[in-house]
Parts: structure tokens; C-alpha cells; sequence
């Protein structure tokens, strides 16, 4: 094994489980979720290993409830920022209506 991330890998995890395919997103087109993504990632610590015993014990680690749910909200606070201002228009058609408005308007709060 090479130099791996862990969290990213953690991070792609929790975005398929929780927000692509749920229409929870504004966009889910492959540049909003890499955009999503590395705004996420770039507010988490990395966790970088060089083996299969470094990246299980990072895993365990991701156990911690508290973990989890910073990844959670990392990854919620990104997908509101990018669907607020994408890199590309998006159509009035495809925009999800299931989001709740403290979301669409950018109210939400974060901790």
C-alpha cells in the first residue's frame, strides 16, 4: 500500500450514504460532489497511512461518535456552500425542493 488518506476515503463513504442519491443536494453532478468533497476535506484533519494496520486503526477510530458527526457536518456545511453558489448554473427543473428552507436559504446553523 502506498500513501493513502483515510479521511477522504471516510469522506466519500458518508457522502453516499447520507447525501448523494437523497435529493438532499442542489447539484449532483460529478464537479459539485468533487467540490463538496474538497471543501469538506480541506476542514478535516487528513489521516494519512502506509498500511492496512494503519488504515484499520483509523477506521476503529471512525467509531467515535464525534468523529462521525464532524465528518457529517463538514460534509453538510460544504454541500450547503456549493449548491449556494455552484460552478455552473443549475436548471430551476433539477433543483431539489426537498431540501428544508433554513437550507435553501442558508440559514442553517453549524456547530
Amino acid at each position: 500500500m502506498s500513501l493513502y488518506n483515510v479521511t477522504e476515503m471516510l469522506a466519500r463513504m458518508v457522502f453516499d450514504q447520507a447525501l448523494a442519491g437523497h435529493g438532499k443536494l442542489a447539484c449532483e453532478c460529478p464537479r459539485c460532489r468533487d467540490d463538496i468533497l474538497a471543501y469538506a476535506l480541506n476542514r478535516l484533519p487528513s489521516r494519512y497511512v502506509t498500511s492496512d494496520l494503519g488504515q484499520a486503526y483509523v477506521k476503529a477510530q471512525y467509531l467515535d461518535s464525534q468523529m462521525q458527526l464532524d465528518l457529517l457536518r463538514e460534509l453538510t456545511i460544504a454541500a450547503l456552500a456549493v449548491g449556494a453558489n455552484p460552478h455552473h448554473e443549475i436548471p430551476r427543473e433539477t433543483r431539489t425542493e426537498a431540501l428544508p428552507e433554513a437550507c435553501r436559504t442558508g440559514e442553517a446553523g453549524g456547530s
